[in-house]
């Protein structure tokens, strides 16, 4: 977990980055469940595709209207313009002091693990 310094509204306690390229839906989609499923924390969720043949964001819309949860934002790229650049244009849009970045597969192995971190 890295902590971000600057002078933004930090709107959220943490921000999940979950970062794509031609993700396989069936991973892309039980990593975003790990994340809904957090308790106790005020969290945003970016997916930062970058550039992929299918982004999967239609799916996505419905999985996060499935489980009510609206602090999402969903960034896609016209081309690929590789790893770091995607995180960073993710990082451009979080609105909170910290952030986990995660990728298609990888998953958090509680529902708390999120508020166990920031509140260390």
């Amino acid at each position: 977990m890295i902590q971000i310094k600057g002078v933004r509204m930090n709107k959220y306690e943490i921000t999940t980055i979950v970062t794509t390229y031609n993700a396989d839906w069936e991973q892309l989609q039980k990593t975003v469940l790990s994340a809904i499923r957090q308790r106790n924390v005020i969290q945003q969720i970016i997916i930062s595709d970058d550039g992929s043949d299918n982004n999967y964001f239609c799916k996505l819309k419905e999985l996060f209207k499935k489980y009510s949860f609206d602090n999402y934002i969903l960034l896609d790229a016209q081309k690929n313009e590789g790893t770091c650049r995607n995180l960073y244009k993710a990082l451009l849009k979080t609105q909170s002091q910290f952030f986990k970045a995660i990728a298609p597969g990888d998953y958090y192995f509680s529902d708390d693990i999120l508020y166990k971190w920031i509140n260390k």
